[in-house]
């Protein structure tokens, strides 16, 4: 092994040379005088060239060919719905990134096209593929949930409100499990009372549901109960209705609560009775209504015979 040092003016440049762990001059003479090491062992030196990640879209990746694409349904209309592989073309490290509205369009036009609502993303390593269970929704709700494996491309949304939608929970505190109910309130035009919401962002989303549709934000919430059919069809039904309701009144006053049909007929009333200790009173409301009649009813707060507050509802 070889050491180069330098030297001051009365001596030449000389180099070592290592042998059996002991210094010599090539001639086996020590050097002698004031040197100066200028430089080190020289050992054999590597350029090891790191790899960077890059960031890029779906869309600007096919467009440009780093990748390849192969999207196909995994036999569900939300949530977790579109089996997306991806086969990195390039040397690089890709992070691709499936933008929040993003549409994935059926073979069959008969089926349901569905829709990312949240930014998600997937990592490739050079030359070489990965796949992810992407989170899409449905956007047609009368159309056949997708076929399980059936192909996926993907597709321009042109639903302005939709968009609008994508837009608005960027960002905020919402549950993907309220997203398919929020969309179909948007796109099929379902009752804003479906929209489920706990905190004050999914409130305030379905504020802004109810601004872009022209459609009262109601004082109740009615879930739904939801199965796939054979012929692959949503079958939905209104399980629940509740909701806050207000009323004042004497004190003292002895209440009671009744259920009656839109024409005033009453389907059910309350045999238990609460005297009022206050003047306001709000009180929780829920009701089981699965297998009624869908139409139009209301809750009524009674005093005796006298109608304190009366709340209609729809299902």
């Amino acid at each position: 092994m070889v050491a180069f040092f330098g030297c001051n003016n009365k001596f030449p440049l000389r180099y070592l040379v290592l042998k059996r762990g002991k210094m010599e001059t090539k001639s086996g003479k020590w050097m002698g005088g004031s040197l100066l090491v200028i430089s080190v062992i020289v050992l054999a030196a590597f350029n090891v060239k790191r790899l960077e990640q890059q960031t890029v879209s779906l869309e600007d990746a096919i467009a440009a060919g780093q990748i390849k694409m192969q999207a196909n349904s995994l036999g569900t209309y939300s949530d977790e719905s579109v089996l997306l592989k991806i086969q990195n073309n390039t040397p690089s490290i890709l992070k691709v990134k499936v933008k929040a509205g993003t549409m994935f369009a059926p073979g069959d036009d008969g089926e349901q096209t569905l829709i990312t609502i949240d930014d998600q993303f997937i990592v490739l390593q050079p030359k070489s593929a990965n796949q992810l269970n992407l989170k899409a929704y449905c956007t047609e709700a009368s159309d056949r949930c997708p076929s399980d494996q059936g192909a996926f491309t993907l597709a321009t949304n042109k639903n302005a409100e939709l968009s609008k939608l994508v837009a608005f929970v960027r960002g905020k505190s919402i549950s993907a499990q309220y997203y398919q109910d929020a969309i179909w309130a948007v796109t099929d035009a379902h009752p804003i009372s479906n929209i489920q919401a706990t905190t004050a962002a999914e409130k305030e989303m379905r504020k802004y549901i109810a601004t872009i549709t022209n459609k009262p934000d109601t004082w109740y919430t009615t879930p739904q109960s939801r199965v796939v059919d054979a012929n692959r069809n949503i079958q939905q039904e209104t399980v629940v209705v509740k909701g806050m309701i207000t009323f004042t009144c004497d004190k003292g006053s002895v209440v009671h609560q009744e259920l009656v049909k839109k024409n005033g007929d009453i389907m059910y009333k309350s045999d238990k009775t609460n005297t009022i200790q206050s003047g306001k009173v709000d009180f929780s409301f829920t009701v089981k209504v699965r297998g009624w009649e869908k139409g139009e009813y209301a809750v009524r707060v009674m005093a005796g015979t006298k109608e304190l507050t009366s709340y209609p509802f729809a299902i």
